[in-house]
């Protein structure tokens, strides 16, 4: 599955580098931007780490498996995730950069719904980061979250959505 990093990326900040820099173009830096998708325990078993750096090769293999197979994404029927800007509002110049609302579509195992989140954007030299985070509900999608052991572990069906995406001015 990809998240179409750089065209979320470009949709994420085409925006807002003609408050930055003008109408300068940007270059998305794949190799500093990032996507993490960020899922929660719960029932009685909160304390159990399912994965983590230490884990084996094999368990993190078979935690993509699951994650990507038809009981949660279902990758193969649906390859894309992708965001698509209409607005943004609420432009607040800080001295770290600007804080703004954006507003757009999520498109997620094949359902689209409206998502609005908060955006912090620093520009500083020739680059150029924005940072948000947006909370959804897996069943608001069409995803039911993973129950595993006879429903003693299982995944909230809130995840937290969150983001950096890095540009560059090009020359």
């Amino acid at each position: 599955m990809r998240a179409t990093t750089g065209a979320l990326a470009a949709l994420l900040l085409a925006p807002l580098t003609v408050i930055a820099q003008g109408n300068a173009p940007y270059s998305i830096d794949p190799a500093q931007s990032k996507l993490e998708i960020h899922v929660y325990k719960e029932g009685v078993a909160k304390s159990l780490t399912v994965v983590d750096p230490g884990e084996s090769e094999k368990d993190r293999r078979d935690v993509q498996t699951t994650m990507e197979g038809e009981k949660v994404l279902d990758v193969a029927k649906f390859p894309e995730i992708i965001f698509s800007s209409s607005s943004v509002s609420a432009a607040k110049k800080t001295p770290a950069g600007w804080e703004l609302t954006l507003s757009g579509k999520l498109k997620l195992h094949g359902v689209e719904k409206a998502v609005t989140f908060p955006l912090h954007v620093h520009a500083e030299g020739n680059e150029l980061r924005g940072q948000g985070e947006v909370s959804i509900l897996q069943t608001d999608y069409g995803i039911t979250p993973v129950k595993v052991g006879g429903g003693s572990v299982k995944v909230k069906d809130k995840l937290k959505i969150t983001f950096t995406v890095v540009a560059h001015k090009q020359k």
